[in-house]
Order: C-alpha cells, then sequence, then structure tokens
C-alpha cells in the first residue's frame, strides 16, 4: 500500500497547491501509467520539467493528490506531452 513507505511520510490533507516544475506527476492511460527511466535503469514518476510541459498551463492541467515528505505530487489526465525518457509502462 502506498501509505507503507517508511520511513517515508504520506500526508493525503489537501492543500490549494500550485504545480511547480520539479513536482511529480502521475499520467494514466487505461492500464498504463507514465514513468521515467533514468540512467541507472530505476524506474519514477516523471517531473513537469521531464515532461517539458508548458508552464502556463501546469495549474488548469494538473490536480494536487497528495505528499511525499512534503513533496506535492499531482494527476495529470493521459494527454500528457511526452519527454525524453518518458514511456508508459503497464500499471
Amino acid at each position: 500500500m502506498i501509505q507503507d513507505i517508511s520511513p517515508c511520510r504520506l500526508d493525503n490533507a489537501y492543500r490549494e497547491t500550485v504545480p511547480a516544475l520539479d513536482d511529480c506527476v502521475f499520467s494514466f492511460r487505461g492500464d498504463k501509467v507514465l514513468l521515467r527511466e533514468g540512467e541507472d535503469g530505476c524506474r519514477s514518476l516523471p517531473s513537469f520539467r521531464d515532461l517539458q510541459y508548458p508552464a502556463e498551463e501546469m495549474p488548469r492541467q494538473a490536480v494536487f493528490l497528495f505528499r511525499v515528505d512534503k513533496e506535492p505530487i499531482f494527476l495529470l489526465d493521459g494527454t500528457a506531452p511526452g519527454g525524453c525518457g518518458i514511456s508508459r509502462s503497464a500499471g
């Protein structure tokens, strides 16, 4: 379960939060999730910067979900632009 992430802390209290370029995002299309593959082969959530997302569109397209260790995580619909090293993987 996502809340079992010790020593990190999940905070699911809603906060009015404006996304920043380095904030991470979930983006799903069907049963696939958008992931970033690092140089070491590890996969992680992409940031808005990874997606080369237009800064002026971030606030209206992104939905705040929760925080992990004070880092906000957002949700984008399946129309997120693709960036370098980004691929959709089965969930």
